[in-house]
């Protein structure tokens, strides 16, 4: 593995058992398989967009998913807690709405979330139309591995989906056709002015705010993007105590 003796590394995958038994495996290891722990410090988080995609195959409403995805990437414990609420009153009316509608296909039943070898011995979890409001449908999920308010240790770095990664073919679509060595220039050239102009716009606001000195802080020493358990950031591109936090 290219990165195991890394620390602080984050996997954000999309909820697959398969996943979820690797990952267990490089925790814990497993001796049916013969496998040791390699990565006990490995963080794992599920993708904002994966959990989107199964919220609305229960509750059929794009609307609501919006609304769904609006409170995963929520910083702040009163508009999570207000958001859950608005969710739990909407798609109570929209499960009342959906149990009027006649299904015609196995793709109308509302399908819910599976256990993926998470939950504790016992757990009976409801199925389909008997989910009855959304707090009915994530009660068994772990708030840490979908709501970036609850990101322990903010593993995360304020990143929600598996996509990133597709950022940077906009960024390379206009230097695909140049030399190898031509894109790596490209991409050192690029990161040196985009904080060459970050910190030329920071030392302004600094002079232009003399009495704040949180604020100076912030801007000049990013104080404010630190990452942090307390605070996590609401940004993809906002956390990270370093580079490697955005790659």
């Amino acid at each position: 593995m290219v990165v195991r003796d890394v620390p602080n590394v984050c996997v954000i995958h999309d909820r697959h058992k398969g996943i979820l038994q690797a990952i267990d495996d490089m925790h814990n290891g497993n001796v049916e398989r013969q496998r040791s722990a390699q990565w006990p410090d490995l963080k794992s988080r599920w993708c904002l967009r994966h959990m989107g995609a199964n919220f609305h195959s229960q509750f059929k409403s794009k609307t609501l998913t919006k609304l769904f995805k609006r409170l995963c990437c929520q910083n702040q414990e009163r508009k999570f807690k207000f958001l859950w609420k608005k969710l739990n009153d909407l798609t109570k009316k929209q499960t009342e709405q959906l149990a009027k509608t006649a299904v015609n296909s196995e793709a109308d039943h509302p399908r819910s979330l599976e256990d993926v070898g998470l939950d504790v011995p016992n757990v009976l979890r409801k199925q389909g139309r008997s989910i009855k409001t959304f707090s009915e449908w994530i009660e068994h999920e772990p708030k840490e591995k979908w709501a970036l308010l609850y990101d322990e240790g903010g593993s995360r770095y304020g990143i929600m989906t598996t996509n990133l990664a597709e950022v940077y073919n906009w960024v390379l679509r206009g230097v695909r056709g140049l030399p190898l060595v031509g894109i790596v220039e490209f991409f050192l050239y690029r990161t040196c002015k985009y904080f060459r102009d970050r910190y030329a716009i920071a030392e302004q606001a600094i002079v232009d705010n003399q009495k704040n000195i949180w604020l100076q802080n912030d801007l000049l020493y990013g104080g404010g993007l630190q990452k942090s358990s307390e605070a996590p950031c609401s940004s993809s591109w906002g956390c990270g105590t370093s580079i490697r936090g955005y790659l």
